[in-house]
């Protein structure tokens, strides 16, 4: 596997007990992490820390790589906790 994730998989943990943390530049839209675990059926938890002023406010049609990458996470270890900054 390209991540070298097996051994998270093989022992049934799928990143539980784990945090990882995201720097994004953009806003990012909660309904779409949420959608995203509702179709897949995870519930990892995706919190935010805003970093100075933050990323402003999210506006629909614009950026959307901040979902991607957050989904990315939630993707390749559905039970760990992450930080969005």
């Amino acid at each position: 596997m390209a991540y070298q994730l097996n051994k998270l998989y093989e022992s049934g943990e799928f990143g539980a007990g784990q945090t990882v943390a995201l720097f994004e530049e953009e806003p990012f839209n909660p309904a779409d992490i949420a959608a995203y675990q509702h179709c897949y059926g995870t519930s990892a938890s995706v919190s935010t820390v805003n970093v100075g002023a933050g990323p402003g406010e999210y506006k629909s049609g614009l950026g959307g790589e901040a979902e991607l990458d957050i989904e990315q996470v939630i993707g390749l270890a559905p039970k760990a906790n992450v930080i969005v900054y």
